[in-house]
Order: structure tokens, then sequence, then C-alpha cells
């Protein structure tokens, strides 16, 4: 689905059939879809060494089972908040980066 389409954020289940939550969020982080792409964890484990270990797997938050609709409707609206901020960090570096390279383009005439 992800090669297909542009999303910003997945929610990502640890337990899931086949690859556990940790292998495709590992796997999404060497191919994001897109620059600043989010990953909310959900699992019903949530010891600090478990939740340690799946954020250093990739994943930008985490959210232990059971939650309440308020709660991750929270976590979502921030992940994006944050992703919006960075990508707008990102196009304003690129703009800087090319008003310095037509500065240095205008010295280097002169």
């Amino acid at each position: 689905m992800m090669a297909n389409q542009n999303y910003d954020l997945i929610l990502l289940d640890m337990h899931m059939p086949g690859l556990s939550g940790r292998e495709v969020c590992q796997r999404i982080r060497q191919q994001p879809p897109c620059p600043n792409f989010k990953i909310i964890l959900l699992s019903g484990e949530a010891n600090t060494e478990y939740l340690a270990q799946e954020m250093l797997s990739g994943a930008d938050d985490f959210l232990a089972k059971p939650f309440t609709i308020g709660h991750l409707l929270a976590r979502v609206k921030a992940a994006l908040r944050l992703k919006v901020a960075q990508d707008r960090s990102d196009l304003l570096t690129r703009n800087l980066l090319a008003i310095n390279h037509q500065l240095e383009q205008s010295i280097n005439i002169k």
C-alpha cells in the first residue's frame, strides 16, 4: 500500500501475523515513503525496557493498549504537527541554501 500512495503516518501494532511490528518499522525506516514519515507503535506490553527497544527500532511514539480514542487522537495530532514543522524546516533550509548559492554566484561574478 505504501508503494502506491503517500502517507504521513502509520499506526503499527507490534504483534501481527507474519512480520512483527518491529520488523515492519525497521523496513519502513530503510526506505521511508516520504520525508519525516511518522510511526506510532501500539502494544499491550508497556514496560520501559520493551518501550525503549521499540523506540530504537525507529518508532516516533508508542501507545500502550488499552487506550482511549482521545489518547490516540492526541498522539496522532502531535505526530502530524511535528511532521508539518519538520517539513517546513526542510523547505526553509532548501530555500536558504538556494539563496546562499545565488549570493555566492553573484560575489564570484564581481
